[in-house]
């Protein structure tokens, strides 16, 4: 009898075909519905993995087994001339067909998957589809055009990135190279791409000339190159052609939704539209300044076109910067998420208002909510690194540490020249997880790289003064004093530190006089607040506290009840009650904490929580949390990301 007539003996062909029905039955559900419950692109790429490692098992497990009635049997040798064949394996042409086919199913595995648990381990199935787009240059003689160019990149940049199969570098790390005499190939090294977008942009009167190449940057090879010369009013049809004639060029699918959303212009009045770019350009810089600069040219805009929904995004983000940056109040967060519904409401397709309404809810700690909202501008702009980076935050908060470091990875990617907030981050994840050496490194990148970020000190402070590092915290607030000023934030950073060395009396002096009454117990930072630190310090000293606390107390009770899930404040209830010595609210508050993401065995250390201490529900607590912190160490070490 042949081979292949005892395949079909056996049926094994059979078997082949039904497998290969139900995988494809397995790999369209994974396809449609992981991605409307928000699982990890990891987990459905394991799963087709498994299928194509299972598919040879299969076939091998049908040929040597057949199915009785009652059970399986071991099927009779094959008859070669009338006897059983009984040469050696390697002998037998069906063994090497055997192996050929479990080599192809391996093969197909490792070229579909790109990456398990998110780390890279094979091809993705094509090319290197990574771009930047470099400043386009302004040619023309008003420099006031710069606005306008700066713009176009910035548009261009958003465009690519709402297309799914291409990387694309943000415009904030692009913008350091505006001017730059670098070689493309050495910007598209410094990147981590490589495609290199450049163009120009010349405008008379009311007419624009464009002119753009794509160059791939390691071979030193123009891909495509074009010129637009055309009324301004047809300015963001060009910007359309572009983005689709680039990812012509680089073999990118463009879907019907995708180019709706790249052909929708934001406005039909171009003062508007480049007043707009002025107002993006103030609040990029993060200042106070700028940021209230932004504002009034935002509301420019809205008042020559009232229907411009991105100018209500981006005065919605000004309004949560208030809150979050600057010590305004808890009503500029009602004014952000009002402007942010306004701008879904205009065009529900702008990811810019579901990220704007995110950062909002980011701000108030209603995690869920800012989750779904930075989730829903993913799924319109999977390149929308804000977007990225405010999702890893949510899960992050929610004791995803993998899944939170794949995303900040994601942002690093997309955004190489300025990482101060994912560095921070990522330096408390792998603090929570006790690799202390990594957590150096990014906290103090954190600062270094971006000096004139807050956020990134406290951080790296903090962490220092939690491992015992008084030397190094020392030497993090003389550089905060350095580069930025003995304010009120360095005094209040000052008084922690006081605090974790002993000094009550020092600590309570400079938290009392620094703690701004406005944002009393807000905590943004996702740290333990200052106002903790203050109340214990007070009761260490044996000092008038419980007014303090009773305040700490009444704010966060109150915010978990009007929605907020942020794991710090339900913490921080845990170690008021500790404080005033009422042992099962504390406990009760603190299985809260753990149960929605709490993973800050460090903090579990501090005297806060000394009264309940040797409660067993607290030692089950820290038990807990430990069992939690292996588990997403395991993911790491799985993914060859830690030993």
């Amino acid at each position: 009898m042949s081979f292949f007539s005892e395949l079909k003996k056996r049926k094994v062909y059979r078997t082949a075909a039904a497998y290969a029905v139900v995988a494809f039955v397995i790999m369209q559900i994974i396809e449609i519905v992981f991605p409307m419950f928000g699982i990890p692109d990891w987990a459905g790429r394991m799963i087709i993995i498994l299928l194509f490692l299972g598919f040879p098992i299969t076939i091998v497990f049908s040929w040597m087994y057949d199915v009785g009635e009652k059970s399986m049997v071991r099927a009779q040798p094959m008859m070669v001339g009338g006897e059983a064949d009984n040469r050696s394996i390697m002998a037998r042409k069906r063994s090497w067909f055997i192996g050929a086919v479990t080599v192809v199913a391996i093969m197909l595995g490792y070229q579909s998957s790109g990456t398990i648990f998110g780390y890279e381990i094979g091809g993705t199935g094509g090319e290197d589809k990574s771009i930047a787009v470099l400043p386009f240059d302004n040619f023309s003689k008003d420099k006031d055009d710069e606005y306008l160019s700066d713009g176009i990149t910035e548009d261009i940049t958003m465009n690519l990135a709402k297309i799914k199969e291409l990387a694309v570098i943000s415009r904030t790390s692009v913008m350091g190279y505006k001017h730059s005499n670098k070689k493309i190939k050495e910007i598209a090294k410094e990147l981590g791409v490589k495609y290199i977008l450049e163009g120009s942009v010349r405008k008379i009167g009311q007419r624009v000339r464009i002119v753009s190449q794509l160059i791939d940057a390691p071979n030193d090879k123009h891909i495509w190159s074009d010129s637009y010369d055309r009324e301004m009013e047809d300015l963001f049809d060009i910007q359309a052609d572009v983005s689709k004639e680039i990812a012509n060029a680089m073999e990118a699918e463009l879907t019907d939704k995708t180019v709706d959303m790249i052909d929708m212009a934001p406005t039909d009045n171009m003062d508007a539209y480049i007043l707009f770019q002025r107002a993006r350009s103030y609040y990029g810089m993060y200042t106070e300044d700028g940021t209230e600069t932004a504002i009034k040219l935002f509301k420019n805009v809205l008042d020559m076109d009232p229907n411009y929904a991105e100018a209500y995004a981006g005065l919605s983000d000004c309004y949560a910067q208030r809150f979050i940056r600057f010590n305004y109040g808890l009503e500029w967060i009602d004014s952000s998420l009002v402007a942010a519904d306004r701008a879904i409401k205009i065009n529900p397709k702008l990811p810019d208002g579901y990220k704007a309404k995110g950062l909002a809810y980011l701000a108030i700690g209603h995690m869920k909510d800012a989750g779904d909202y930075n989730y829903k501008a993913l799924e319109l702009n999977p390149g929308y690194h804000m977007a990225i980076a405010n999702y890893g935050i949510y899960l992050l908060n929610n004791g995803q540490l993998f899944d939170s470091y794949i995303y900040f990875n994601k942002s690093k990617k997309m955004n190489p020249t300025s990482t101060s907030t994912e560095d921070t981050w990522l330096g408390g994840l792998y603090s929570s997880l006790g690799e202390i050496a990594i957590a150096d490194k990014h906290l103090s990148d954190a600062h270094k790289l971006s000096p004139g970020i807050k956020m990134g000190y406290r951080s790296d402070i903090l962490h220092r003064l939690q491992t015992n590092n008084y030397k190094e915290a020392e030497k993090v607030l003389s550089s905060y004093e350095a580069n930025i000023g003995m304010d009120s934030f360095w005094k209040v950073s000052k008084g922690i530190y006081f605090y974790f060395v002993g000094d009550f009396d020092k600590a309570q002096q400079l938290l009392s006089k620094n703690i701004n009454e406005k944002t009393m117990w807000k905590t943004f930072s996702f740290n333990i607040s200052p106002e903790m630190y203050l109340t214990d310090a007070l009761y260490q000293l044996n000092k008038p506290h419980l007014k303090l606390l009773n305040g700490g107390i009444k704010s966060h009770e109150k915010k978990i009840k009007n929605g907020s899930d942020n794991n710090d404040w339900i913490a921080e209830l845990s170690a008021l009650y500790s404080i005033k010595g009422e042992a099962k609210p504390s406990m009760d508050w603190l299985e809260k904490a753990i149960k929605a993401g709490f993973r800050d065995r460090k903090s579990l250390e501090l005297g806060m929580f000394d009264n309940v201490r040797n409660q067993d529900r607290f030692k089950l607590a820290e038990r807990e949390i430990d069992i939690y912190i292996q588990e997403e160490r395991l993911k790491f070490v799985r993914a060859g990301l830690l030993d």
